[in-house]
């Protein structure tokens, strides 16, 4: 929201002005309306923007209660399942169903705290990287695995190989924030292999420490010199087309063709990223051609923290 105040004592400013006789450092007054007008334009284009995250914002909600009932009605079956037929098979889909269910949940509440401008309420803690990497490594192979069935590849075929480092780098960050950025990093990774039709593929992740000695141009953006903590997560995949790179944070852009993408999933790891006041790099080698290789990695710089309080 716009302060009001601010804008009110800018008007007044330009409006004395504009009044004043036209010597030097007087502002004219056909200068002083158009201003006026630009800062009546910004308030109309911020109120509609706050009418459109309510309006998400009710969606999911709505979105939430639904997947209550969806969880609560696969549960059920899922019993069912366990009871009346003992097949392996069926009982694995279910818990797949409720697995995707409620790590969908806290996802859509980062999204509503995004559309509400709450993302302050996401508390920033230290956390060494290496601990980051192995509380969540289980759950990731969990989802990884998930991913590749959905899109019914063969999980022998394709692997997830997560590197803990043995040294300790601090940063600060929210576990649960940052643990959906990987994720959705893995959920691309295993879409473009699919869509790509590639008989295997591996992802990669690990965590780094660097010093940056002097600013750098990076693929979005501009990183400060200092030293970071850098999260990467490669895969050996098609690649992401040069033509929609310097797209692909903007809210509604998706490389998914066909695939159901939303366009919101790195539009949520950039504003992550930024809460986290850490930068985004990525380095991606595309191939057209149908069952080739190129490679993506994008790299996720946080601020390294030197003491742990």
């Amino acid at each position: 929201m716009t302060d009001g105040t601010l804008v009110e004592r800018v008007k007044e400013a330009l409006r004395g002005a504009g009044q004043g006789n036209a010597g030097e450092g007087s502002v004219p007054a056909q200068l002083v309306q158009e201003l006026l007008k630009v800062y009546s334009a910004q308030g109309e284009v911020v109120e509609a923007q706050q009418n459109v995250m309510l309006y998400i914002r009710g969606l999911i909600h709505d979105a939430l209660a639904d997947l209550m009932i969806v969880n609560s009605s696969l549960e059920l079956l899922q019993g069912w399942i366990e009871t009346r037929t003992h097949d392996p098979e069926l009982t694995e889909i279910g818990v797949i169903g409720t697995t995707a269910v409620w790590r969908i949940d806290p996802l859509l509440g980062l999204v509503s705290a995004v559309c509400q401008g709450e993302m302050q309420e996401l508390e920033l803690n230290p956390t060494y990287a290496s601990g980051f990497l192995g509380q969540y490594q289980a759950e990731w192979q969990h989802a990884f695995t998930t991913r590749l069935r959905s899109r019914r590849l063969n999980a022998q075929d394709y692997s997830l190989q997560i590197s803990v480092p043995e040294q300790y780098f601090c940063v600060n960050c929210n576990n649960n924030g940052l643990y959906h950025v990987v994720q959705n990093l893995i959920y691309n990774a295993v879409d473009a292999f699919a869509e790509a039709r590639l008989p295997r593929g591996t992802i990669s992740i690990g965590a780094r420490e660097q010093e940056v000695s002097t600013q750098q141009e990076i693929s979005h953006g501009t990183l400060p010199a200092g030293n970071y903590v850098v999260i990467s997560v490669s895969d050996d995949g098609p690649g992401i087309s040069h033509d929609i790179l310097s797209k692909i944070f903007e809210p509604g852009v998706t490389t998914k063709k066909g695939m159901g993408g939303s366009g919101m999933g790195l539009y949520m790891v950039r504003r992550m990223m930024i809460h986290h006041q850490g930068y985004v790099h990525v380095v991606t080698q595309a191939t057209q051609e149908e069952g080739s290789k190129g490679g993506t990695t994008f790299e996720l710089y946080l601020p390294l923290v030197t003491e742990f309080s």
